[in-house]
């Protein structure tokens, strides 16, 4: 089975244009044949500018929805948007396989790539899906950051 139909399970989304996810699922510094400046050599890193603002949008959204304060939405933001907790989404739905990491790290997926990539793949459903927020809250991904509630 393809990178692109099992991604596409696992996050509970078919995308409409594959190269977003292709791009979500390779980390900066992948592709060191290219020029530092070029969109291979950054790898998910715009997705992923773009799928941690999403996230935190979606965690904010919910807790105001739910009564919380801003500062138990910052609090849970702070905890929940975190490296560490994103790191732990990726692992769950085992999304290392499937990431293009740089030839130095030998197909290991640190902490920081795994979080990175999460952040991107929500940018990529983001973007997919034309901005549509009700789209993006379907995603696994997402859900498993909306359990926080």
């Amino acid at each position: 089975m393809r990178v692109q139909q099992v991604m596409e399970r696992i996050i509970q989304r078919k995308f409409r244009n594959p190269k977003l996810l292709e791009e979500a699922l390779i980390a900066a510094g992948a592709d060191e044949e290219a020029p530092m400046n070029n969109k291979k050599r950054q790898g998910n890193k715009r997705l992923a500018l773009i799928g941690d603002a999403v996230l935190r949008l979606t965690l904010v959204d919910d807790g105001i929805l739910l009564g919380k304060t801003t500062g138990q939405c910052e609090t849970i933001c702070t905890a929940e948007a975190s490296n560490a907790s994103l790191f732990k989404i990726e692992e769950q739905h085992h999304l290392a396989p499937f990431i293009q990491t740089c030839p130095a790290q030998k197909g290991h997926v640190s902490p920081i790539t795994g979080a990175t990539t999460v952040e991107a793949v929500v940018g990529a459903v983001w973007l997919d899906c034309d901005r549509n927020y009700a789209h993006v809250m379907r995603s696994s991904v997402v859900l498993a950051l909306a359990k926080v509630f």
